[in-house]
C-alpha cells in the first residue's frame, strides 16, 4: 500500500511539472507569436511609407512632401544602431537633394537592409534557425516533377 501512495505521489508530481512545463511553453509561444505579427506589421508599414517616399523623390516632389512621409518614418524607428544611422542620412541626403539614379539605388539598398535586418529577427524570435531556413531553401528550389 505505502508503495502504491509513493507512485501516486510521483505520478501526481511528475503531472504538475509536465504541467507547468507546458504553461510556460504555450506562454513563450504567445508571446512570441505576438511579437513576430508586430513586427511583420511594423515592416510592411516602413515599406509602404518607403514606397511613398521613393515615388516622391522620384518624381522630384517638394522637399517638405518628403519631409512629411520622412517624418512619420520616424515614430517608427529610434535611430540608434548603424544600420537605422545610415538609413536616416541617406533619407536626410535624398531630402536636400535633387534626385539621381544613384542615391535613389543607394536609399532602396538601405531600406532593404533595415527591413532585413527586422525580419531576421521576427524569424529569430520565432524560433526558426538556420538548419531549418536551410531545409525550407532545399524544399523550395526542388523543381517541379511534371508527368504527361
Amino acid at each position: 500500500m505505502e508503495k502504491m501512495a509513493e507512485s501516486l505521489t510521483i505520478v501526481s508530481l511528475l503531472t504538475l511539472i509536465i504541467s507547468f512545463l507546458n504553461y510556460v511553453n504555450a506562454r513563450n509561444n504567445i508571446i512570441s507569436d505576438v511579437v513576430a505579427q508586430d513586427r511583420i506589421k511594423w515592416i510592411s508599414d516602413v515599406r509602404n511609407l518607403m514606397f511613398q517616399f521613393l515615388e516622391n523623390y522620384l518624381l522630384g516632389k517638394n522637399p517638405d512632401e518628403l519631409r512629411k512621409i520622412k517624418s512619420k518614418i520616424d515614430l517608427y524607428i529610434i535611430y540608434d544602431k548603424d544600420g537605422y544611422i545610415n538609413f536616416e542620412r541617406k533619407l536626410n541626403y535624398c531630402i536636400s537633394n535633387p534626385f539621381t539614379e544613384k542615391d535613389y539605388r543607394e536609399l532602396v539598398t538601405e531600406t532593404q537592409l533595415l527591413l532585413n535586418h527586422v525580419w531576421v529577427r521576427v524569424k529569430c524570435e520565432a524560433g526558426i534557425t538556420q538548419r531549418d531556413e536551410k531545409k525550407i531553401k532545399k524544399i523550395l528550389n526542388k523543381k517541379p516533377k511534371c508527368t504527361d
